[in-house]
């Protein structure tokens, strides 16, 4: 995995290197200038990063000249003046630099340089002892160092360090990807890894990204706007993820299905439950948002596809009458397909008074659906019927697979339900993890997400199919 991460480093540093050099052409400056002859072969003084004018100055001329970092070939010059502009990077590393300057008539000369000793960037390695401990070799930059290594295996951590040495007993059966995930003072992160067999990773297994949406709550259930991604921490399926990117989208656009029941045990409520949904659109629907209607009967009803026009939405909310029986999950099944195909941030927001009574689509259908497609589902559980039973738990259930939560409500509190709902939509957070993983497509792979306090919920997808 070093090795393999190093020669990757490698081959962006060459194209780098034709980058910067063509800028310069263009007028560029690099910043600071190294100077490789064979008198001052070995260790050089002094600190080189970003971009570096880098000059060699051969025994003779005509030369044909090549430069080697750290082993790979990045350059070959075969006229004076021997120079390329290369960006080194944002922090000193040390490197080793191979010069080989080839006369005409094949004389060569070769030397070495070193620039940067001891300043190493942030690696980690895991090796298993021979006295059964598993070590994690890390280096670090020395501003930045290591202050916290943890441990996994497939039954999830064996061991969170905060000091060296970096140790651990290795679990009694190694049959499944055991790694280590080191963490800089400054949160940046690395990780390394066994398979059962060698110490590198095999070639199933790659980085992996995915984007979740996360909304989180203190325990008077009041969503909190204020975190940063230090106080977020995710397991992958056991394994501890990077968090690569961290954004608030509370004004971000939303494209979000209304799903109302419209059976006949809803006749008495109907106007109700429309006043609140038209106060919910007034209040939520922002510029860029799309919003879709539909009733649920024994067949669902679309009475309006998406749309950024609130007062067609508004409109489609009154059309609604009741009748017949719940065909529930064949509507959300609907609405997934609907919501797919947008490429902004969805939703789908569901009133029910009751069980799915007519459906085609079946509960395990709805489930994998809903994993498949990751839009939060937000349900109103609207009455006594919706609060209790097997069908009640069939609807938190999902509504927690897919990041969403069910709000109990009568016609008194359906208002605060509404506003529960449009409150969580406005403050999610957009998060991009990694994860070093297998890569089999289809594989359900489990999502934990924390916080850095235990009396706040975070709201979140429990998992994900690789694609």
């Amino acid at each position: 995995m070093e090795n393999r991460e190093r020669a990757v480093r490698i081959a962006a540093l060459a194209l780098l290197i034709g980058a910067s050099a063509a800028a310069e052409e263009r007028g560029g400056a690099p910043q600071s200038r190294l100077v490789l002859q064979v008198e001052a072969a070995g260790t050089i003084r002094g600190e080189y990063r970003g971009e570096t004018e880098i000059v060699v100055m051969p025994p003779f001329e005509p030369a044909r000249v090549t430069l080697e970092l750290d082993g790979h070939l990045v350059a070959t010059l075969t006229s004076a003046p021997y120079r390329i502009a290369a960006d080194l990077g944002p922090k000193p590393v040390e490197h080793s630099i191979r010069v080989t300057a080839t006369a005409p008539d094949r004389r060569r000369v070769r030397w070495e340089s070193i620039i940067n000793r001891g300043s190493e960037p942030l690696s980690v390695r895991v090796v298993k002892r021979d006295d059964g401990m598993v070590e994690a070799i890390v280096t670090s930059p020395v501003e930045d160092p290591v202050v916290e290594v943890e441990f996994f295996h497939d039954v999830g951590s064996l061991g969170r360090l905060t000091s060296p040495p970096w140790l651990v007993r290795a679990p009694e059966v190694h049959d499944s990807l055991l790694h280590a995930v080191a963490i800089t003072r400054s949160g940046i992160q690395d990780s390394h890894g066994l398979t059962p067999s060698a110490e590198v990773f095999i070639e199933e297994y790659a980085w992996r990204r995915v984007p979740i949406e996360v909304s989180v709550v203190n325990e008077e259930g009041n969503v909190l706007t204020n975190l940063e991604a230090s106080q977020f921490r995710i397991i992958d399926n056991g394994e501890r993820a990077r968090i690569v990117s961290f954004a608030k989208a509370f004004d971000e656009p939303v494209s979000f299905s209304l799903l109302i029941d419209a059976s006949n045990s809803m006749n008495s409520f109907m106007p109700h439950v429309q006043r609140a949904a038209r106060r919910f659109l007034e209040r939520t629907m922002r510029d860029g948002d799309r919003a879709s209607v539909y009733s649920i009967h024994q067949v669902p009803r679309r009475w309006q596809p998406l749309t950024g026009d609130l007062a067609a939405v508004q409109s489609a909310l009154g059309q609604i009458e009741s009748r017949g029986n719940t065909a529930l999950w064949d509507a959300v099944a609907t609405s997934i397909r609907e919501l797919e195909r947008e490429p902004r941030r969805k939703a789908i927001v569901l009133l029910s008074d009751g069980e799915d009574t007519d459906s085609l689509t079946t509960w395990p259908e709805i489930l994998k659906s809903a994993r498949f497609a990751a839009i939060p589902i937000y349900i109103i559980a609207f009455g006594s019927k919706g609060t209790t039973g097997r069908h009640a738990d069939q609807l938190r259930y999902l509504a927690a697979e897919s990041g969403g939560f069910v709000v109990d409500a009568t016609t008194e509190s359906l208002e605060l339900a509404w506003n529960r709902i449009e409150q969580d939509l406005r403050a999610r957070y957009v998060i991009q993890y990694e994860v070093f993983a297998s890569s089999k497509a289809n594989q359900w792979r489990t999502i934990k997400v924390s916080v850095s306090s235990p009396r706040w919920t975070p709201r979140a997808i429990r998992g994900y199919f690789a694609r």
